[in-house]
Formats: C-alpha cells, structure tokens, sequence
C-alpha cells in the first residue's frame, strides 16, 4: 500500500502512516490502531515522535495530529493558535518542546499545557473557589465564598447547604482528616463538622472564634485551625 510515514518509537517498535490509516507496530504485529486520517482530504509531509511517546504528524492543510499510545487522537490547527495549517517541518527539543514549521506562519513552537479549567462553575451557586481538599473516594470539597461547601465527583456536583445543616455561606477552608471526617471551617459562621450525611458545629470548639481560615492536621493526628 501507500506508506506515507514510518517513524521509529523510542519505546520499541514503530508508527507507520499508510493507506489512510495510523498505527503502532511492535514485533511485526500492530498493537494500536488509530482508524483512519484525512489522507484524501490532506497530504502527510512530516512526522516525529515527542518525549512523551506521542506520535505527531503535519499536514498540508490540516495541521497537526497527535496520536498517544493509548487515548483519544488530538488534532491542532489555527483554532488552538497554530500559525498555518500548512506544516512543513517538525521537531522536538531536549525540554519536550515541539518546533513546527509552517508555510505562510513562520516557525511555531507547541508548549504543553500546565492548567484545564474544571467545567463546574454553571454548578456551583457561587462560582468561587475559595478552598479545595479531596477524600479517599477521589471526591474533590470546594468551599466558596458565599456559595457555601460542594463535592465533585465523577463530573457530578452536590451542593451543602441550610438543608445539609451547613447555615453558614462563607466556607473559607475545607479539610478531609485521616478518618475521612469533612471539616469546614466559615468566616463569621465558625467550625462545622459532617457527621453521617450532614453537618453541624463542631462540638467542643469555642464559638468565639468565628472566622476559622486554615485548618491542618499533624502526624500524630492532632487538628489545627488558622483563626
């Protein structure tokens, strides 16, 4: 068939680009396959590997695809800041950097990114992240300023509020102890602690302090709090 690229992995075995279709070869036998590309639509003129043992290919055209070993296929164009759709030339730097060479956009360099933003504001009563803990279930607590205490888990947002025994809005730090214990501390409201599947004030802690901004816990398992 048509090969347009055959790129050797660092990882053993190599990429092969042919007959419209992307995949990973290891001791002759093809361990992924990615389906087809746009080879009708677009010519393959560049392909490389990066340190991430991705392989990334450009386009007349189209871009830049980036196959992982395993996932979803990513595709780059103008639309992600890419100078030119038409690629030239490729290359990866010793810090992972991707050069890539354009027809009409000069040179561009392809930096991974550092942050995603988590899609959970329209969730949340107040889009406001104050403080953040995660439990033993992978759940991740986001305490708002003003919108009071949230979980999220699994792309689901459950909201802690009045109704959950949590009375007070301004949740300013959240903390999830050894034993799994969910402490919230407020600005103005004091120290609530969840028992069971609700909250309440912690029993035992001095409701003159009522703005409690840090809490920690040591390894003998002592409680802090920042006031």
């Amino acid at each position: 068939g048509a090969i347009d690229q055959l790129v050797p992995s660092a990882r053993g075995g190599f990429w092969c680009l042919a007959d419209g279709r992307g995949q990973r070869i290891e001791g002759g036998a093809v361990v992924k396959d990615f389906g087809v590309y746009p080879r009708e639509a677009v010519r393959v003129v560049t392909a490389c590997e990066d340190h991430e043992g991705n392989l990334v290919f450009g386009t007349l055209g189209a871009g830049i695809y980036r196959y992982p070993p395993a996932g979803p296929v990513r595709h780059l164009t103008t639309a992600e800041g890419l100078a030119n759709n038409y690629v030239l030339s490729l290359f990866v730097d010793h810090d992972g950097g991707l050069w890539v060479g354009t027809d009409g956009g000069g040179l561009n360099r392809v930096k991974p990114q550092t942050f995603e933003a988590i899609e959970i504001a329209r969730d949340l009563e107040v889009p406001v992240a104050q403080t953040v803990c995660t439990d033993a279930e992978g759940g991740l607590w986001i305490g708002s300023n003003g919108g009071g205490l949230a979980r999220y888990h699994n792309g689901e947002v459950r909201r802690f509020g009045s109704d959950e025994g949590l009375t007070h809005k301004a949740v300013w730090s959240v903390f999830v102890d050894r034993q799994q214990t969910v402490w919230a501390g407020t600005r103005g409201g004091g120290l609530f602690q969840r028992r069971g599947d609700r909250f309440q004030r912690a029993p035992g802690f001095d409701t003159s302090l009522r703005d409690v901004f840090a809490i920690h816990e040591d390894r003998a398992g002592q409680l802090w709090f920042g006031t």
